[in-house]
């Protein structure tokens, strides 16, 4: 009779399990990864895109505070510095569904920095769009431009 054996057996059904676990727990992960957008969209609130024309010279300090101010999240920054040094900003935030657009973007025209402010709100249930970005071009988007008030 061989007493090795069972150990040898048992010791294989936990490699078993552990293998099968992880990879439970592999397939939950990458279901859970997938779904993680539509939720965002769904439940998450409303999507803007800021593009902004600073000043030569200007901080986005303000910018950002006034944006913290009125619960947006910044989720994407892009910024080009332009030949007259003036910088041209994109940001990409989220806000609550009963965002006040009105109210933003007349809050930002007042930001001395500011010279120009385009805006596309997407949809919050728009569900074609990739995971990370909001729509750019042929998908449920308003668009508005606005000169800041100097």
């Amino acid at each position: 009779m061989d007493l090795g054996g069972g150990r040898n057996g048992s010791r294989g059904r936990v490699y078993v399990g552990a293998v099968a676990t992880t990879a439970l727990a592999l397939a939950a992960l990458v279901a859970l990864g997938r779904l993680k957008p539509v939720v965002r969209r769904r439940f998450g609130g409303e999507t803007l895109t800021l593009e902004l024309g600073l000043a030569p010279g200007a901080s986005i300090r303000s910018l950002l505070g006034e944006l913290r101010r009125h619960s947006l999240r910044v989720e994407g920054l892009e910024s080009h510095v332009l030949d007259d040094g003036s910088e041209r900003v994109r940001l990409d935030v989220r806000g609550p569904a009963s965002l006040d657009v009105d109210g933003i973007l007349a809050d930002l025209s007042q930001i001395r920095e500011v010279a120009r402010i385009d805006l596309a709100v997407s949809h919050p249930l728009d569900l074609d769009t990739d995971e990370e970005e909001p729509p750019r071009s042929g998908g449920p988007m308003d668009r508005l431009t606005i000169p800041a008030r100097r």
